[in-house]
């Protein structure tokens, strides 16, 4: 008598809605008084042909958008969706992710770095040389900012075109792990790496 093969549990609704999104930035400060915002955590303007999107301080959160208009100002990408008619509606907004679906992501993005993607990444210098892994990313305002962490070091990485490698930055090896490529050396941050031990140690010192 063979064994029954067992049933996979069906995927939740939530679970279904967390893996067919994806976060594509965060809606930054007003612009102007029609309600548009600074899109933070990417490095371009959001294709109209995304669809619909979603926004919120989560997903489960998060409510319908459309696009109405997607432009760049000072270089930065700039959205105005539906959720938004003035400048104080674009306010409330502020710091809440914008998502949108993952499929259309990959369909229409050949080059596009998500912070999703980055977060995580191996980070290797112009000669090939493993310097760490993205911890995290983070927006300083003029630029994205890439952690990077190695042996209880980091090291902050501005995500622009002067570090960054000119042909494809960001790659997908046949695992499915990125890697993150830059232009220059592992030499240029050899002074400005901090010693992660040194501030948990001081952190212990202050809770003492």
């Amino acid at each position: 008598m063979s064994a029954k093969t067992p049933q996979k549990k069906p995927e939740t609704a939530a679970a279904s809605a967390a893996n067919a999104y994806v976060v594509i930035g965060q809606v930054g400060r007003p612009h102007g008084l029609a309600g548009a915002f600074f899109v933070s955590g990417r490095d371009g303007t959001i294709d109209p042909q995304y669809g619909e999107l979603r926004i919120g301080p989560t997903l489960a959160k998060a409510q319908s958008a459309r696009i109405e208009s997607s432009a760049t100002q000072a270089g930065r990408p700039l959205l105005k969706c539906s959720l938004a008619s003035d400048r104080t509606a674009a306010s409330l907004l502020t710091g809440c992710l914008i998502f949108a679906e993952k499929r259309k992501i990959e369909a229409r993005s050949g080059s596009e770095m998500l912070w999703s993607d980055i977060e995580g990444a191996e980070v290797v210098d112009c000669d090939g040389e493993v310097i760490g892994r993205v911890h995290h990313v983070y927006n300083a305002g003029s630029s994205d900012i890439a952690e990077v962490s190695a042996n209880n070091r980091s090291v902050d990485i501005p995500l622009i075109a002067d570090y960054l490698a000119a042909d494809k930055p960001l790659v997908k090896s046949e695992q499915g792990r990125h890697r993150l490529r830059l232009r220059v050396p592992a030499s240029v941050f050899l002074d400005v790496w901090n010693d992660q031990t040194a501030n948990r140690d001081k952190a212990d010192v202050s809770d003492a």
